[in-house]
């Protein structure tokens, strides 16, 4: 049996002689990372932090959150407030394999966007004026 590396392709020759190739990378599925990177932003929106610096089992926070304690990971963030269904729905969208993520349509059925969790109109918009005014301040204490 000949094989030899070429690429992102691993190329070898079966039993019978006849050449074969294999992915060194799984398929590239957009929606899945689109779906990795919207969970990463309803993430920083709700908890005001990213979940963890790069999506690489080196960080130590996503190293966290890619195991099977994902309490170790929520410890990190226990003064924050967050509910049952937003843990669930951002390790559901964060998933370290694709696979392993929800759908579309797995996160609109979620607890989380079922509606009894979700802020009025009137206490999202306090809130973003809340957090723009904490930002100005910030700059301002930053410049002066």
């Amino acid at each position: 049996m000949k094989s030899e590396a070429d690429g992102n392709e691993f190329v070898y020759s079966d039993l019978n002689g006849k050449l074969r190739s294999l992915s060194v990378y799984p398929k590239y599925n957009g929606e899945k990372a689109d779906i990795f990177s919207c969970g990463a932003t309803l993430f920083m929106i709700q908890m005001q932090s990213p979940p963890f610096r790069k999506a690489v089992q080196t960080d130590p926070y996503f190293k966290r959150l890619s195991s099977a304690m994902k309490q170790n990971f929520w410890k990190i963030f226990k003064n924050v407030p967050f509910t049952s269904a937003f843990r669930e729905l951002s390790e559901k969208t964060l998933a370290k394999f694709p696979g392993h993520r929800f759908n579309l349509d797995q996160i609109l059925g979620s607890h989380f966007l079922s509606g009894e969790e979700l802020m009025s109109t009137e206490s999202f918009l306090e809130e973003i004026r809340t957090r723009y005014e904490k930002v100005e301040l910030e700059k301002t204490n930053d410049l002066g």
